[in-house]
């Protein structure tokens, strides 16, 4: 069965000229107010007349474009970009909004966060098509992606310019596991910079996050758990060695100034005595830490498999979206947002705050 390509072809020109037209009445309807020298009842009834007959319109047209339009705003004034750069950022956002039928209103709200957190107007256009996908793919809010992006790239000092690889590997590892994506936003504020410290990569972490939680470990729990089993690699790196030498792996727990974890989980992948082994432990780690090193090694094959899908997981994201775009609620609201687009252009809301400040003349 062929599938059903429907395109929609809204004019921005026709909602320009209703605009116009709107702006034309009131400024028709102010020169009579203006004209008047006494307020009667009846003038009452006329003003209240004329505001009905161009309200409706008028406000409809406020409202599609009256939080865009102030995120925006708060973008410029934040990040001191200049209007051209909104304007560029406008287009970007009304064009993700169209092809994933996220509200335009929601990722303008994001783009606020996004520059609070000192992502220049680039930084932005280049990266928020792939921050809406993992909204879309999850069912997360704009914002909540977006923040999951910042710390990802900021902790693992990683560039936006790299989004895209960075969440097809967030979206395999959760939904490779029962991991949420809002899980992850605990292993970088816990585990995360103690992670890039020890040298352990963004890969890595998260696919640790992954098997743990396939190991009914709580992410907040294991976030902190893997902070301290990082901690203590560090702090207790030689008494770690004479332990693992003990136990007949000579390789180098610190190489090239990284913690190897990959080395250290996979030298027990055939281990048969795990409690043996965890017990000869307890002199290295603490009770927490104990934990999440217990549940890797025991696990070692299943971490093996998750890092291998995580640092292959290229158009993971793209896959997943493509497939809910198909659902009817994902169809009709990418329709809604198309509709709204053409009122979300520089030109369509600078006509609507001239609109503003002639309803505010006509009432004053």
């Amino acid at each position: 069965m062929g599938s059903v390509n429907i395109q929609y072809n809204i004019g921005v020109s026709q909602a320009q000229a209703a605009l116009a037209s709107l702006e034309a009445r009131m400024t028709r309807t102010t020169g009579i107010i203006s004209s008047q020298t006494r307020i009667a009842d009846g003038a009452i009834m006329v003003l209240a007349g004329s505001f009905m007959a161009l309200g409706a319109g008028a406000f409809v047209a406020y409202n599609a474009v009256n939080e865009f339009q102030e995120s925006l705003t708060s973008v410029r004034a934040l990040g001191g970009v200049t209007k051209d750069d909104m304007n560029e950022l406008a287009e970007t956002v009304n064009r993700v909004s169209m092809q994933f039928g996220v509200s335009g209103d929601d990722i303008a709200r994001g783009t606020v966060m996004l520059s609070k957190a000192g992502l220049t107007v680039n930084e932005v256009n280049e990266s928020i098509e792939y921050m809406t996908a993992l909204s879309k793919a999850n069912g997360i809010a704009f914002e909540e992606a977006a923040r999951m992006t910042v710390f990802a790239v900021n902790v693992f000092d990683k560039e936006f310019s790299e989004t895209k690889e960075i969440l097809d590997a967030m979206q395999v590892a959760t939904q490779e596991s029962i991991l949420d994506v809002g899980d992850l936003q605990k292993a970088f504020a816990y585990a995360g910079s103690t992670a890039h410290m020890a040298g352990v990569s963004y890969e890595q972490l998260i696919s640790i996050m992954a098997v743990l939680s396939n190991r009914a470990l709580e992410a907040g729990i294991a976030s902190r758990s893997v902070n301290q089993m990082f901690l203590t690699m560090i702090a207790e790196t030689e008494k770690l060695q004479d332990w693992m030498n003990m136990m007949g792996h000579s390789f180098q727990i610190i190489r090239d100034g990284k913690l190897d974890i990959d080395a250290l989980i996979e030298a027990f992948e055939d281990n048969t005595e795990l409690m043996v082994t965890l017990q000869g432990a307890t002199d290295v780690f603490s009770t927490r830490a104990l934990r999440s090193f217990g549940l890797l090694i025991g696990a070692s094959s299943d971490y093996q498999d998750m890092l291998h899908q995580v640092e292959n997981s290229q158009g993971a994201l793209a896959e997943v979206v493509e497939v809910q775009m198909e659902s009817f609620t994902a169809m009709f609201a990418k329709l809604k947002q198309e509709l709204l687009a053409p009122l979300r252009t520089p030109e369509v809301m600078e006509r609507v705050g001239i609109m503003v400040d002639n309803f505010i003349t006509m009432f004053e």
